[in-house]
């Protein structure tokens, strides 16, 4: 008999909205799929941008990394 083992990797993904730059601290809102919506702070530096009101970003967790991708907006 032969077995094959099949590992799933649980992503979860949350939209997040830029609210407030403030020093070194960003207010954002961030949202799931399921209509779940938290207001947390975090640190600027985690950004691989430049945070600013009203910017769009995505952030990506798996069991081995968080990835924060932010995203741009035409003008």
């Amino acid at each position: 008999m032969n077995f094959s083992m099949y590992l799933t990797t649980a992503t979860l993904l949350l939209n997040g909205v830029v609210d407030q730059v403030e020093d070194q601290k960003v207010s954002v809102e961030l949202s799931t799929d399921e209509g779940v919506v938290e207001n947390v702070l975090i640190p600027s530096w985690v950004f691989p941008c430049e945070p600013s009101e009203g910017l769009g970003f995505v952030i990506e967790m798996s069991s081995d990394q968080t990835v924060i991708k932010c995203l741009t907006t035409s003008s």
